[in-house]
């Protein structure tokens, strides 16, 4: 019987499975990680796809972003627990390390009267109208005979609704493509910070008011943002940098500017409505600020340090300075020739400009980044860089703190400028790594975010060297 010879093949055959990537040729191959070690921070590897019903979502859900919210906030009480038995009074927060602006508010700012106090006028709180409303509640349900009792209370209740913020965070931070929700319940800073001011209840809101915008949500995220602005300041920065990549690089949300802005505006009016009859209660806190000139943490309070203090006006000339600063950072980061920075990006190298430039910077502010940082997907060398940084100053902090009253067991005004340096340093490191046309972190090569350039490339391989391989010739 006779066969027919089979034709000779032009060209490399085909592989079978065509579907699967090959390797290229001469190149090894490097084993990628598995794919169910991104929740660690890890990548996801060349090929890898994140599984809807895999590990990656019974890692990353409600549940064990809670379990990790407790296990941080667990951390921060650990913390505490030297001023638990001795209280918040003298020099014991500043030697032993466990400050907390909550329980020394108890005393200070007499809480224990209770929110029909605050509204009525006759109770005095340094801080925004919201956050201030929300510690004379809590301050009013837990009111003890003893001030220590109180404080134990009010520091406990504070710390559960922690929980309850850091998790819901994390929750909401999960649904944004390209976020890290773990560095909201992992981030050594929020075990650091989360108990020592209320600037968590501002921080949350913020963040769930970006994650709303990022969901096209307008005017949800205009009445977060706008509860965000009466427990904290710094939310304004978010509100003007999300106008600003709608004006510039995302022409077709201009529609949403109107429902964010009333929203905003309702959040805002909700707040102040309650405390129309004491105005002075509404703008107290940012009297305050006005008045207060610098403090630790600023830059600008370094010259006091050696007897030569910023005037007051000042001051708060170069606060404003930093603001004008930070936009113009955005503006010209949004209007370079390139890939558009992502809006957390933007917004963390902004509001990380305007917290290094304010007239006070306590390392409670700190925790204004962490979401931010998740938000815009920073690597976890990067966060833990910056949180050494802040780990080496929060110590300084409170030891230059104890030597102003107790000369021999404190630290240098020389070294405490020095970490104050530090600080610093770190926060810049972070705003860098965020947006990835500052840091240099771009999109693989060949990719939708990346596409190759022609220019300067050598002619195109034709044969077996070829990636992909070409199998027919012209």
């Amino acid at each position: 019987m006779a066969t027919t010879p089979r034709r000779p093949s032009r060209g490399r055959r085909r592989p079978r499975n065509s579907l699967q990537p090959q390797e290229p040729v001469g190149v090894p191959h490097t084993p990628s990680p598995p794919a169910h070690l991104a929740w660690a921070g890890g990548p996801l590897g060349r090929y890898a796809v994140r599984s809807a019903r895999g590990i990656d979502r019974r890692l990353l859900g409600a549940g064990p972003l809670v379990v990790a919210a407790l296990a941080c906030v667990l951390v921060a009480l650990l913390r505490l627990q030297s001023c638990f038995a001795t209280g918040w009074s003298g020099r014991t927060p500043t030697t032993r390390m466990c400050p907390s602006d909550l329980a020394t508010a108890v005393g200070a700012d007499n809480l224990g009267r209770g929110l029909a106090a605050y509204l009525s006028g006759d109770l005095d709180v340094r801080q925004p109208p919201l956050t201030a409303a929300v510690m004379s509640l809590i301050g009013g349900v837990t009111d003890a005979p003893t001030l220590l009792t109180a404080q134990q209370a009010l520091v406990i209740t504070w710390a559960v609704l922690a929980v309850v913020l850091l998790g819901l965070m994390a929750v909401r931070v999960a649904t944004v493509p390209g976020a890290d929700p773990t560095q909201v319940v992992l981030s050594p800073v929020a075990a650091l910070t989360v108990l020592v001011s209320p600037d968590l209840l501002g921080v949350a809101l913020a963040t769930l008011g970006l994650v709303a915008w990022l969901r096209r949500r307008a005017a949800l995220a205009g009445v977060l943002l706008g509860l965000a602005v009466m427990a904290r300041t710094y939310p304004l920065v978010l509100l003007a940098v999300m106008v600003a990549v709608v004006l510039v690089r995302d022409p077709q949300r201009r529609p949403d500017l109107r429902p964010l802005a009333l929203g905003a505006l309702g959040g805002v009016v909700a707040v102040a409505t309650p405390l129309a009859w004491h105005p002075g209660t509404i703008i107290s806190a940012w009297r305050a600020w006005w008045a207060a000139g610098t403090s630790l943490g600023s830059p600008w309070h370094v010259p006091s340090l050696v007897g030569t203090a910023v005037p007051d006006p000042l001051a708060v000339a170069l606060s404003v300075l930093g603001w004008v600063a930070a936009a113009f950072v955005v503006a010209l980061l949004l209007t370079r020739r390139g890939p558009a920075p992502s809006l957390a990006g933007l917004a963390l190298v902004a509001v990380a400009i305007v917290l290094v430039t304010g007239t006070a910077a306590p390392p409670g502010a700190s925790l204004w980044l962490v979401p931010l940082a998740a938000l815009a997907g920073v690597r976890w060398r990067d966060h833990l860089v910056w949180a050494a940084c802040e780990g080496a100053y929060f110590v300084a902090h409170w030891l230059f703190v104890n030597g102003l009253v107790e000369h021999t067991k404190g630290l240098p005004a020389g070294w405490y400028a020095v970490f104050l340096l530090v600080r610093l340093a770190g926060i810049a490191w972070l705003a860098r790594a965020a947006v990835p046309s500052i840091s240099g972190r771009h999109a693989p090569t060949g990719t939708l975010d990346r596409l190759p350039s022609a220019c300067g490339k050598p002619p195109p391989v034709v044969g077996d060297a070829a990636y992909p391989p070409v199998t027919e010739g012209p």
